[in-house]
C-alpha cells in the first residue's frame, strides 16, 4: 500500500501490429491514467507522454 505523496514507477508496454506503422517519423501522443482501486473518483492522475515508433528495420517479424 502506498502512503500519501509516495510514488511508484511502472513500466508500460505498448504494442502495435507492423502494418499500422505507416510513417515511422510520426509519434503517437498517449495519456496514461492511474487511479486508486478503492477511490477511483477521488484519486486519479493523468500523465501525457508519446509513443515513439521504432524503425521498420528494427522490427522483428
Amino acid at each position: 500500500m502506498l502512503k500519501a505523496g509516495q510514488k511508484v514507477n511502472k513500466i508500460v508496454i505498448i504494442s502495435s501490429s507492423a502494418n499500422k506503422l505507416s510513417d515511422e517519423t510520426k509519434n503517437l501522443p498517449v495519456i496514461i491514467k492511474a487511479f486508486a482501486v478503492d477511490e477511483k473518483e477521488k484519486i486519479l492522475v493523468e500523465r501525457k507522454t508519446i509513443f515513439i515508433y521504432p524503425k521498420k528495420s528494427e522490427i522483428k517479424p
